[in-house]
């Protein structure tokens, strides 16, 4: 090493390096080096010395620019050391997961305003002379996706099962729920968001498919979610009043279907909550976003097959039995 070469000892995220360079090198040869031992791109680097002195000093700062004219004074610096400074900023990867998370945040955003942008629909009375007051609390419109979506005829079946389902119907009178429009979400913009109410019941969405697109989410757990769901027709907020709520609006079901013959007051499903995003699961674990993904997808399959295959078969065809009988009362 020549007595007039600059050597320069850089810290970033606990790990230390001391660069040696020629009088005559650049700002250019610095940030290369920089960004291959480090892999943090030129455009996030900010090299910082004691005293508050940064390379570069400014964005515009030119490449071709000596490095030795941006470097602190030599009057505190001793002839044998090395300066000393700290490298701020991320490196590839984390820029890159960080983009990504910044894109599923849009993604999301995007499906709410998706929904936001649908036109309002308005409950009217249209009927003439006296009514069964309970008769109102109810679903006023089924709107399924159209068959640019797959599944139509099984979407359309399970949003009016819901409708009709015996169960949901009592707990609406009970609470006197009014929705005006039930409709579900759509499968590509809306993969990680299973319900939404707008406006305390004006429309309820819910998420009908499968993430494989080749058929419908159990019947149950898309039930939960539309219990979920009403008990934003009263609580907006996720705090002690809706929780408590929603826990009631599960056990009147169970108790109507265990009282008719539906099922046994002991298979009570807990309510449905909803779970941590998938970026703050991944932050937690130390995962990828994809890797969270497709982990959260694995569970999701073996909960809906385990669910409706296993344990829920001979229940559902008991339930379809006992409902059809209930109607033609």
């Amino acid at each position: 090493m020549a007595s007039s070469d600059i050597q320069l000892t850089i810290t970033h995220s606990k790990a230390s390096y001391t660069f040696t360079l020629s009088q005559s090198s650049t700002l250019d040869d610095l940030q290369t080096l920089i960004e291959t031992r480090f892999s943090v791109p030129r455009s996030a680097q900010k090299v910082v010395f004691k005293g508050g002195v940064r390379i570069p000093p400014s964005p515009t700062t030119p490449s071709e620019t000596f490095l030795a004219s941006l470097l602190p004074s030599t009057s505190s610096q001793p002839a044998d050391q090395p300066y000393k400074a700290v490298l701020i900023g991320a490196s590839s990867a984390s820029l890159l997961a960080q983009s990504s998370l910044e894109s599923e945040r849009q993604r999301k955003h995007s499906a709410f305003e998706y929904h936001q942008s649908k036109p309002q629909y308005k409950v009217r009375n249209t009927s003439v002379g006296q009514i069964d007051e309970t008769e109102q609390y109810k679903f006023y419109e089924l709107k399924p996706f159209g068959p640019e979506v797959p599944q139509l005829d099984k979407r359309e079946a399970m949003l009016k099962r819901l409708s009709e389902d015996p169960a949901v119907r009592d707990v609406m009178k009970r609470h006197k729920f009014v929705v005006g429009t039930l409709t579900e979400l759509h499968p590509h913009a809306d993969s990680h968001l299973l319900g939404l109410n707008r406006n305390a019941g004006q429309e309820i969405c819910l998420r009908l498919l499968t993430n494989a697109l080749d058929g419908t989410r159990s019947y149950l757990d898309v039930r939960r979610v539309l219990l979920h769901e009403l008990t934003h027709n009263v609580w907006s907020p996720h705090d002690d009043n809706f929780k408590t709520l929603n826990s009631q609006l599960n056990r009147e079901v169970t108790e109507y279907e265990a009282a008719n013959g539906l099922r046994s007051i002991s298979d009570q499903m807990p309510a449905w909550e909803p779970t941590h995003t998938e970026e703050e699961e991944a932050a937690r674990n130390g995962r990828t976003l994809a890797e969270a993904e497709t982990g959260a997808d694995k569970k999701r399959e073996r909960m809906q097959f385990g669910l409706e295959d296993e344990i829920d078969f001979r229940r559902e065809k008991m339930r379809e039995a006992a409902e059809r009988r209930l109607r033609d009362k």
